[in-house]
């Protein structure tokens, strides 16, 4: 599987992680809190995905994923 980075930096991050030179831990604190919406709106930018046809896909309606991908709306998803 291949990995594609959208920059430098997060490619790098990526490595500090991977490499044990940044320790994740459960009680750690994102230093600028992001809703998931905004990521998975890069991404969908990132790999030419229309936010039409990523509805369609997961099957919710595209006002929903819009006010997702703008980090307007609470994500709701069961955990298994």
């Amino acid at each position: 599987m291949k990995i594609e980075f959208k920059s430098v930096e997060s490619y790098l991050k990526f490595q500090n992680i991977m490499s044990g030179n940044i320790k994740l831990t459960p009680d750690m604190v994102p230093g600028n809190a992001t809703h998931p919406g905004v990521l998975l709106k890069e991404e969908l930018e990132f790999h030419k995905i229309r936010q039409v046809t990523f509805a369609k896909s997961i099957d919710i309606a595209t006002n929903v994923l819009s006010e997702i991908l703008m980090g307007n709306k609470i994500l709701l998803w069961p955990l298994h």
